[in-house]
């Protein structure tokens, strides 16, 4: 695992770039996180260790990458923790519980358990009875979902996703969120987003007396839903520092 991470910071400061062109930082912080999901992926039945420490070091060391970087560190993990069958990476382990759990509570998803939400699963990516796709999944969005399914799985942290404008990064976890029975929620930050969206405050009710409202955040947070907060880079420093 040192050797690993040791050669990973190595690399990184000599040929590794992320997705937006610059070197990548890899600390501590990206070690604990691994170990952190690697043992959350064994509690789930993943086996052997050697497994889960891959997917935890995927999760924490490739994902950020370009392309070409991501390609090279893929291989470069495998060799490190002799993985040399690719049908192996998609086989999932049994289902979190075994036989004692309820087939409803979780949704697998690539090789991952995700705990389902209280709605009715809803797969945008298989066709309607008019025929219609809502989500295609093309090979490079199918790898974007194994990544989010493996941290959404994990749950070490919350999700950051940087790309450009309309790369799909809202409708993918959507897709998600659907996939898994989870009810979403967006805030949409600007300029002039207000702290009280994400809060909450007083507001007039139809009877002319003030009643204090949950914001989008708090709503999210009682009733435990998924919560996108879109564009976060242009929210005002004030909404940031709450």
């Amino acid at each position: 695992i040192v050797a690993t991470y040791l050669a990973c910071r190595t690399t990184a400061s000599d040929s590794l770039v992320d997705g937006a062109g610059q070197r990548p930082l890899y600390s501590l912080r990206s070690l604990t996180r691994t170990l952190r999901g690697m043992t959350d992926f064994m509690s789930q039945g993943m086996r052997p260790p050697t497994r889960a420490l891959y997917e935890g070091f995927v999760l924490n060391f490739q994902c950020q990458l370009g392309e070409q970087s991501k390609a090279f560190m893929l291989t470069f993990l495998q060799q490190c923790f002799k993985i040399k069958d690719d049908k192996a990476l998609q086989k999932a382990p049994p289902r979190p519980g075994g036989k004692d759990s309820d087939p409803r509570h979780y949704v697998k998803l690539a090789p991952f358990w995700l705990k389902a939400g209280p709605l009715v699963a809803d797969d945008r990516a298989i066709k309607t009875k008019e025929g219609l796709v809502r989500f295609v999944l093309t090979p490079t969005v199918a790898g974007v979902v194994r990544n989010l399914a493996a941290a959404v799985s994990s749950g070490i942290a919350p999700i950051l996703l940087q790309g450009p404008t309309s790369a799909g990064k809202t409708s993918v976890i959507e897709y998600l969120a659907a996939r898994t029975g989870h009810k979403c929620v967006r805030i949409n930050n600007h300029e002039h987003t207000d702290i009280q969206e994400y809060i909450g405050g007083y507001m007039t009710g139809p009877d002319g007396r003030l009643t204090f409202r949950d914001g989008l955040l708090v709503e999210a947070l009682r009733n435990g839903y998924w919560i996108i907060l879109d564009e976060l880079n242009l929210a005002p420093s004030d909404v940031l520092g709450a």
